[in-house]
């Protein structure tokens, strides 16, 4: 956590990578169910497996309760729905420490998806870029 030695302050993210989760709609796992905490389990061994490359993440709710915010023209606007069908959702996610794209890759693939979902991987702009 953020008490953590090994916890990256938000300014230092050169060399970071977003491995974003996603699950189709289907899949998606609620807490506090036995698949949550099968899944939670695998987790836990991935950050184990890890160790210091990971700088933070998590869980989400599946997307029900999402609250869509958008301002327009200066006006907050929060829309009751309906929303945008999609065949996936995100699920949960990882900020990852790596040298490079590869490194990243490799480190990605072994973050924990059901047999459908896929892992979406972007580097984050570091602020010197």
């Amino acid at each position: 956590g953020a008490t953590d030695p090994e916890w990256m302050a938000v300014t230092d993210q050169k060399g970071c990578w977003l491995a974003l989760l996603r699950e189709p709609v289907g899949a998606a796992v609620s807490p506090g169910t036995p698949q949550w905490d099968e899944g939670m389990a695998e987790h836990e061994q991935f950050g184990r497996v890890a160790g210091s490359a990971v700088r933070g993440g998590g869980a989400l709710y599946p997307p029900d309760p999402a609250t869509p915010i958008r301002v327009r023209d200066g006006d907050l606007l929060l829309p009751d729905g309906p929303f945008a069908e999609t065949a996936e959702v995100a699920n949960g996610l990882y900020v990852l420490a790596a040298d490079d794209r590869e490194s990243a890759i490799a480190l990605a693939a072994k973050i924990p998806v059901s047999p459908k979902g896929c892992i979406e991987l972007r580097q984050i702009v570091a602020d010197a870029e």
